[in-house]
């Protein structure tokens, strides 16, 4: 077959029919001796194999969509998992509920985070001993502020120290409300012993003027 009159060129790649089978070819030239090299395939085969690379390369990408697809699915359900923990635990600690447990040990925003919510908890509960110590009638309990911004604890801390002013004025005015009795029944008894006195006094006159 006469392949001279498609290498023309230095290389190329050209069509070509072959004892009725369609067929291609492609060549080079080497510029050491000058000659050429050419390799012919099947239209067929070279179709099969373009079809077989176009199914693999089908394939792969359907596989790196797929592992794609699952990475990224537990990828986000590691973000929004914590972050509905933290919105659930949120809800319950505005509900008054503050056993709050921190189960996220991630290293991450969200498990420092979870890690604040657990302090603000733990913070709340301490205040909610206090307040039940003074609600049973100590009022030496004293408020640990978590910092200088505690403002809770500050105003929870003032509280104690404004019942126990009350508390000492009650009992000055207790004091001051026994001793006023005190003196009140004092007069009587005075005013009764005078009384008794004039009375005995009438009686002698009384009796002297019968005489």
């Amino acid at each position: 077959y006469d392949f001279y009159k498609y290498m023309e060129k230095d290389q190329g790649f050209f069509e070509y029919e072959f004892q009725g089978v369609q067929k291609y070819g492609s060549y080079i030239t080497f510029e050491e001796g000058d000659w050429k090299i050419l390799t012919t395939i099947y239209a067929e085969e070279f179709f099969g194999a373009a079809k077989q690379a176009r199914n693999n390369i089908l394939l792969i990408g359907l596989l790196i969509l797929a592992v794609s697809m699952i990475s990224v699915y537990y990828l986000v359900k590691s973000v929004t998992d914590p972050i509905n923990k933290l919105t659930e635990a949120s809800n319950e600690i505005a509900k008054g509920n503050l056993k709050f447990e921190n189960t996220i040990k991630s290293r991450d925003e969200i498990g420092q985070l979870a890690r604040s919510f657990e302090r603000m908890a733990d913070e709340l509960t301490y205040k909610e001993k206090v307040l039940q110590t003074i609600s049973n009638g100590d009022l030496t309990a004293r408020v640990k502020l978590a910092s200088e911004d505690d403002t809770l604890g500050l105003s929870l801390d003032q509280m104690t120290v404004s019942l126990n002013d009350l508390i000492s004025q009650v009992n000055t005015a207790v004091d001051q409300v026994n001793a006023g009795a005190g003196q009140v029944s004092s007069a009587s008894q005075s005013l009764s012993s005078g009384a008794s006195e004039q009375a005995s006094s009438l009686e002698e006159i009384g009796s002297s003027s019968m005489k």
